[in-house]
């Protein structure tokens, strides 16, 4: 995992032992930055080509300071591998405060002392001042396969790089598997009967199209001389999901033509044809969806329920609780939560941040009168990735053996022009962890206009007893939309 090849001139510093010490854990520190990225998001959200010269150039930097200056500038040494060395190929600011995390376990003054370890088994730790020989049998005797505490990680992540690495060898299975099937004894379908009857049972179930005339009164309401924020959201999730259920009806309709033979089978509706066969959303549906890493099946029944959500929301009124994952753009959800607090209590909308009260119950049913509130919004449907709620204590712990994803319970989104944000910008707050929402688990999206990932939707602060570092090095986030 660590490479101690390219120290250069290992004796000879000006301070030999913080050299030798943080020497060691620069190598440490290059190597995990680069095995993290083999448990994808939770690793880096973004897979970056971090190389040796990274390492080399951090090495050489903290030779000057320890020569050239009579103290150690800690902060300085942090800064430049976090934001310049390292941090200079990083353009996710999750996974910036993620490499800074990793760099505080090994550049800090406390590894400068005797009995230091980098993980809570001591397996892994900074050997006193030897020489290279001797470190070279240090780094011999470590353990083969790293387990995740050294990366700061739950067991877990064994699994989900485990699951990771066969979804991709039955993705591979999944695309050079052919398209006719091979005889046998039985009725055996043929490839056109099965996408047919797929089609067709796709069609049966499709929702309609949103319309304006379905609309309850409350729907689109004004608030003084605008109109309220969130029914232009929802105008806005309806054409979205519109054109959509009119994409997928319309390619529906044709494959069944094309394999009628009364159209051409064209290069869309071809790709379509193979999806339907490997349970895989087709590429023409996916171009006009929201992200979803969900097969073919699930996709559909998700499909589904989110227009059952947008209907409910048109036909009987804004809900108790919004279902956060049934929305094709949740960024302009929140933002139009913020914009109706500014408008109903004259407060400018670039001051504001939302506040959090994570309620004892997830059933919006059980909600009852005086737990709706007045400002803000209740959200239910999130998912905690690589932690769970503890519901006696209200507070985030780590996650059950096996148990990759867990309920978050609903919580009280509140605008607020006194509430510090503790996000990726903001100083960490004691007890407090800034936990970023993602659309999907993948978390990795386009860079907006707003120098943000477009699967980024907003950070969520959540109390727990433990730092905020133990839980950016976990890779804790909260998902809109899991993969099954």
């Amino acid at each position: 995992m660590i490479d101690i090849e390219g120290l250069g001139d290992f004796e000879g510093c000006a301070k030999p032992l913080p050299w030798k010490k943080l020497v060691i854990g620069l190598c440490f520190l290059h190597g995990i930055i680069l095995e993290r990225m083999k448990f994808g998001p939770l690793g880096f959200n973004i897979k970056y080509p971090f190389n040796d010269t990274d390492m080399e150039t951090c090495i050489v930097m903290l030779r000057l300071f320890l020569d050239e200056r009579p103290d150690i500038p800690w902060d300085a040494i942090e800064y430049l591998n976090g934001m310049i060395n390292y941090g200079g190929r990083v353009t996710d600011d999750w996974d910036r405060r993620c490499l800074q995390a990793i760099i505080r376990i090994f550049i800090l003054p406390e590894a400068l002392e005797v009995g230091y370890v980098y993980s809570a088994s001591g397996v892994y730790y900074p050997p006193e001042p030897c020489s290279i020989d001797e470190l070279r049998g240090y780094v011999a005797a470590l353990p083969i396969n790293d387990s995740p505490e050294i990366f700061g990680m739950h067991q877990n992540a064994n699994i989900a790089y485990n699951l990771q690495e066969a979804n991709a060898l039955l993705a591979t299975a999944l695309v050079i598997m052919p398209r006719t099937s091979g005889g046998g004894g039985g009725i055996v379908k043929t490839p056109d009967e099965i996408v047919s009857e797929m089609a067709i049972a796709f069609q049966e179930r499709i929702p309609a199209i949103f319309t304006m005339d379905e609309a309850h009164e409350s729907a689109f309401t004004k608030r003084g001389e605008h109109q309220d924020s969130l029914s232009t959201v929802l105008g806005q999730e309806m054409v979205r999901f519109n054109k959509l259920l009119e994409v997928v009806g319309r390619t529906l309709v044709d494959v069944q033509r094309a394999i009628q033979g009364e159209i051409l089978l064209d290069a869309t509706l071809d790709a379509l044809y193979t999806c339907f066969m490997k349970n895989m959303v087709p590429p023409v549906w996916e171009d006009a969806a929201y992200p979803s890493l969900k097969p073919l099946a699930q996709w559909f029944d998700n499909l589904v329920e989110r227009c059952a959500f947008i209907r409910l929301w048109l036909t009987t009124g804004p809900p108790t609780c919004f279902w956060m994952g049934g929305l094709v753009f949740p960024q302009g959800f929140m933002t139009g939560v913020l914009q109706n607090f500014s408008r109903k209590w004259s407060i400018a909308i670039d001051v504001l941040n939302f506040a959090y009260d994570v309620l004892p119950l997830s059933d919006p049913a059980e909600l009852k009168k005086a737990q709706i509130p007045d400002d803000g919004v209740l959200v239910n449907g999130l998912f905690i990735a690589c932690g769970s709620w503890d519901y006696e204590h209200k507070l985030l712990v780590d996650p059950l053996p096996g148990k990759m994803f867990s309920d978050l319970p609903i919580i009280h989104f509140l605008p607020s022009d006194s509430y510090k944000s503790s996000g990726y910008l903001g100083k960490p707050r004691e007890g407090l962890y800034a936990c970023p929402v993602y659309k999907t688990t993948v978390r990795q999206g386009m860079l907006s206009t707003t120098g943000m990932s477009t699967n980024y939707v907003v950070p969520v602060d959540l109390p727990t007893k433990q730092t905020t570092d133990f839980w950016v090095l976990r890779g804790c986030a909260l998902i809109c939309a899991v993969n099954d």
